[in-house]
């Protein structure tokens, strides 16, 4: 019989057609949701992007932040993609793209959060 792996995901666009504050509320519901998830399953993995959405839940809910850096040290939280914000790639520029990916990995690494694995 084969092995199945599933890994959790958060794949969310606080940007499109919501207000800042909507966007950030499910953010950080999501997050919750993981980490409760994380503590219930030991072998639960869970990776999510966007430099933007870290940087939010550190200034607004440091101990929040403080326990996904626990998850990341312990390999179960993985940062993934490296964009700031979900991008718009229906009419991307490719400098753009680079552009944004740049200041998504100085932030990132500024900060002392991991580099992006995925």
């Amino acid at each position: 019989m084969a092995n199945v792996h599933l890994i959790g995901n958060a794949h969310l666009d606080p940007v499109w057609l919501w207000q800042w504050q909507e966007g950030y509320a499910e953010i950080k519901a999501t997050f919750r949701s993981a980490l409760d998830r994380l503590r219930d399953f030991p072998d639960f993995v869970f990776t999510c992007a966007c430099a933007a959405y870290y940087k939010w839940i550190e200034e607004n809910e440091p101990a929040m932040f403080a326990e996904i850096q626990e998850r990341v040290q312990e390999g179960r939280w993985v940062i993934v993609g490296g964009w700031w914000i979900q991008p718009d790639c229906n009419l991307p520029s490719g400098s753009a793209l680079a552009i944004i990916t740049a200041i998504s990995a100085r932030v990132m690494s500024a900060s002392g959060r991991n580099e992006p694995s995925g």
